[in-house]
């Protein structure tokens, strides 16, 4: 089964629609906030794993906001 691995600019083109700058997404790898492959030396991200860190980083921030309502 062959993956989907994205650079970080098809990242931020492709799944941020260029919402998110690559230095942004190189600061996430930096601290370890989002998930990624290395091969190498290389950085890659996995598009289905992304799409799925995403929709969860989506719904903290709607529990998050809803709190207390």
């Amino acid at each position: 089964m062959d993956r989907a691995l994205l650079t970080a600019e098809e990242v931020s083109a492709q799944l941020f629609g260029g919402k998110k700058s690559t230095e942004s997404i190189w600061r996430d790898v930096r601290n370890n906030h989002i998930p990624y492959v290395r091969i190498g030396r290389r950085v890659f991200f996995d598009a289905d794993v992304i799409r799925d860190w995403i929709g969860a980083q989506s719904m903290a921030n709607v529990k998050e906001n809803t709190r207390g309502l």
